[in-house]
């Protein structure tokens, strides 16, 4: 962990989901990226949120979806349909890349 921690720190930012990692990352004061479609805006720190919410999107914060932690596919809108995850996999390399391009 020490070694995780102090590569964050000494990175000119951080690109994750919204996970314990991106938390860290704020914590340790570096600016996070964050791919984070399934919450909602308000969900996370003040970050660059990196999102597309022309898809499904925000289930996370959903009052009427309770997420199954047994579950890896959790998925309560779209299981095993082609749209799995489709808030997560609509963004695309060059949305992160125009994040990117504010900090550098």
């Amino acid at each position: 962990m020490t070694n995780t921690m102090t590569t964050i720190y000494n990175s000119r930012f951080f690109i994750g989901l919204s996970s314990g990692l991106s938390w860290l990352a704020w914590a340790l004061d570096t600016p996070v990226i964050m791919i984070a479609n399934f919450t909602d805006a308000d969900h996370e720190f003040q970050c660059h949120r990196v999102t597309n919410t022309n898809v499904c999107h925000g289930c996370w914060n959903d009052p009427q979806y309770t997420f199954d932690k047994g579950d890896w596919d959790w998925c309560p809108v779209h299981k095993g349909t082609d749209r799995q995850f489709e808030c997560q996999k609509s963004v695309t390399p060059e949305m992160v890349i125009e994040q990117i391009k504010t900090l550098i």
